[in-house]
């Protein structure tokens, strides 16, 4: 097998890989931010929440809302850090951060 054909591939993979949380928002964030609302909705005034998996908080902030609403604090979680420096800057951006803390860590290492 040629190296050639999937060498021709490298460049779109890096350029894929660096934009990975623009294309992961604009692929679902509609469906997940329809998720965040139904879980938000039941989740009882000024609690604590932690939010595993919370990539760029784009879903999260949609419903920002309801958070203030209710009062609740979110704590969250991700393991990749380009995600979790797209999310400081949108959570900065909604000037949220006094209600979303984001952190970059694996959530198998902190149940340790």
């Amino acid at each position: 097998m040629a190296l050639a054909p999937l060498i021709a591939f490298v460049p779109l993979l890096i350029l894929m890989r660096r934009n990975a949380p623009k294309i992961y928002d604009r692929a679902i964030i509609h469906m997940t931010a329809l998720w965040y609302k139904e879980v938000l909705d039941v989740v009882p005034k000024n609690s604590k929440v932690l939010d595993i998996g919370i990539g760029t908080a784009t879903a999260l902030l949609e419903n920002l809302g309801t958070v203030r609403g209710k009062n609740l604090t979110i704590d969250g979680v991700d393991y990749e850090n380009s995600y979790v420096n797209a999310a400081n800057e949108n959570i900065s951006a909604r000037d949220a951060t006094d209600s979303v803390k984001v952190h970059c860590e694996s959530i198998f290492l902190l149940v340790r």
